[in-house]
């Protein structure tokens, strides 16, 4: 299946405004349907997302992106399970009811979530950099599962998330989260699965 979805993307124009205009394939599950897409350049963050500040309901489900950079974007409904994704960043953009699942988001940068808002999303089992959330601004009605984060708050308190209402499993280590926010942190958030 895998190889089946990398292979349709055969033949259609990289210049393409990818996930600018509507996919090629339609929609699957009410998404566009961006499942197997390859991108492999440099300028990736230009093309996918230029003269937008969004990128709404698309799977990008086994996806090969990067060196991908969505810098104050919204970015709402966006699946990816079992992508790799190297270089990836989104900077000072929210997301939204997103759901990565068993990705390689391996990074030579510190932050994949740096100054980021998370809302109702989901990041689980994915590998990559620990410093998932260093610099992250805010994580609410989340779940991060299986991961092993770290370096948060780390060498000052104040860049740690403001963590609300969200499940966090996996590896927790050489984090400090303090009180610095004028919010109560880690309110309604769930550590029990954690291993600290």
């Amino acid at each position: 299946m895998t190889l089946e979805l990398v292979k349709r993307w055969n033949g259609v124009s990289s210049e393409q405004n990818a996930l600018l205009e509507p996919s090629p394939f339609g929609l699957h599950e009410a998404r566009q349907d961006y499942r197997g897409f390859q991108w492999r350049t440099a300028s990736v963050d230009e093309r996918l997302l230029r003269r937008r500040n969004s990128a709404a309901h698309i799977d990008l489900s086994h996806a090969h992106i990067e060196q991908w950079t969505a810098d104050n974007i919204a970015i709402d409904d966006v699946v990816c399970h079992a992508g790799h994704l190297p270089g990836l960043q989104f900077f000072r953009s929210t997301l939204t009811d997103c759901h990565f699942a068993n990705c390689d988001m391996a990074s030579n940068i510190q932050s994949i979530f740096g100054k980021c808002t998370i809302l109702h999303s989901t990041i689980d089992s994915c590998t990559g950099t620990n410093q998932w959330l260093a610099g992250a601004k805010r994580i609410a009605d989340s779940r991060l599962l299986n991961l092993t984060i770290a370096d948060i708050g780390v060498p000052e308190p104040n860049d740690a998330p403001l963590i609300t209402n969200t499940t966090i499993t996996g590896t927790i280590k050489n984090c400090v989260i303090a009180q610095t926010k004028g919010e109560q942190q880690l309110l309604d958030t769930d550590i029990s699965g954690a291993t600290l």
